[in-house]
């Protein structure tokens, strides 16, 4: 029933969060009209969201010549992921509003402490067609590491991860498919998403 629910869930709420539609009167999405000054990355750190997700619910706006009184959809963030280990999956939502789920996991051996991480400023890597997602922990559970926190980086990454890669030490994380994980960093806000 759950996952059913989850389905349905993400069925109306992908379109609204990240999507063109906009339901007239919608706080959590609105249509807005655009002010002098006003640019995609302004409009994302006030929305507390990245100026690329403004663009992609924009498609009709060039986001360099964006002309005041235009009207304009944005998304009030920030968005957060929850990894659930072991349903191997990560739920995404917009502040407390349930988005859509993908599957995720723990690559076999690594080791992830349990607790609160958040996206990292400056850690949102795109190399060619690799990405990875930089986390800083807040809370970690000091059973699981000694109350020292994880040994190396720890990441959001996808076929390209810490292991596969050349970012210096290796670190630990969770995988997503590379489709999903450009969909996270579209969404997910540097020094804000956790």
């Amino acid at each position: 029933e759950a996952a059913g629910l989850r389905s349905e869930l993400a069925a109306l709420n992908r379109g609204v969060f990240l999507g063109t539609a906009v339901i007239p009167g919608d706080a959590a999405a609105p249509l807005i009209e655009l002010r002098p000054g006003d640019t995609f990355l302004r409009l994302g750190h006030a929305y507390a969201v990245p100026a690329t997700l403004l663009e992609a619910v924009n498609p009709s706006l060039n986001p360099r010549d964006l002309r005041p009184g235009t009207g304009v959809k944005v998304v009030r963030g920030p968005f957060h992921a929850l990894f659930r280990k072991g349903a191997r999956r990560m739920d995404v939502y917009a502040r407390d509003i349930y988005v859509e789920s993908m599957p995720a996991e723990v690559a076999e051996g690594d080791f992830l402490a349990q607790g609160t991480y958040r996206v990292k400023r400056g850690a949102k890597i795109k190399v060619q067609r690799r990405e990875w997602i930089g986390l800083e922990p807040l809370a970690v559970s000091p059973d699981a590491t000694g109350g020292e926190g994880p040994a190396g980086p720890v990441w959001i990454y996808g076929t390209a991860g810490p292991r596969r890669g050349r970012l210096g030490a290796p670190g630990t994380g969770v995988e997503v498919a590379d489709s999903d994980l450009s969909e996270l960093s579209n969404v997910l806000a540097e020094g804000r998403s956790l």
